[in-house]
């Protein structure tokens, strides 16, 4: 829950290595757009996106004698860990909101997708393996309340997992061309 960019060297290589559009300051519009920033927008946060980003309100007691070592070892003080600047030391950003995480399920929710009649959502449910036919993805393995079962697609498949043996797993088969 996390919410961590990184710098601006970054996004500055990949666009150098080759990759138009990946600059910081073309993405820097795209990160904008996500947030709904708890301290309203600026030049580094936007606000009313469909993804809630706050500081962390209680942090761990190890994390105030991390910060205050890493302080006394000479690194710079950060109000804004997403700001111009990352490197550094400060308060941690989550998309977290009143206790609740602020999934980037909330993408579903809007009107654009919900909609869609050749969309299939599966929560809680763990992808094994991907079917394949030569490269081509052709459907997916799974398990889902205790049954393995396999789904192939009309048209694609895109999977969209957190990490290794992350809780809840969202399967999106795009059924037709619909």
């Amino acid at each position: 829950m996390m919410w961590a960019r990184g710098t601006q060297h970054d996004y500055d290589s990949w666009a150098a290595a080759g990759n138009p559009g990946w600059d910081y300051e073309s993405v820097l519009p795209l990160f904008r757009q996500i947030e709904d920033w708890e301290g309203g927008a600026s030049a580094f946060h936007g606000a009313g996106g469909p993804i809630a980003i706050e500081n962390i309100k209680d942090p761990h007691p190890l994390i105030a004698a991390f910060s205050d070592s890493c302080l006394a070892m000479g690194m710079p003080l950060l109000d804004d860990m997403n700001g111009q600047s990352p490197q550094g030391v400060g308060p941690m950003s989550v998309n977290f909101r009143e206790n609740r995480r602020s999934s980037p399920t909330a993408y579903l929710k809007l009107p654009s997708i919900s909609v869609k009649q050749n969309l299939t959502i599966l929560t809680n449910t763990k992808a094994l393996k991907l079917q394949l036919t030569g490269s081509h993805c052709t459907g997916v393995e799974l398990l889902r309340n205790g049954e393995i079962m396999i789904i192939e697609a009309a048209r694609e498949v895109v999977l969209s997992a957190g990490a290794i043996e992350y809780p809840i797993w969202a399967l999106f088969i795009i059924k037709t061309g619909m």
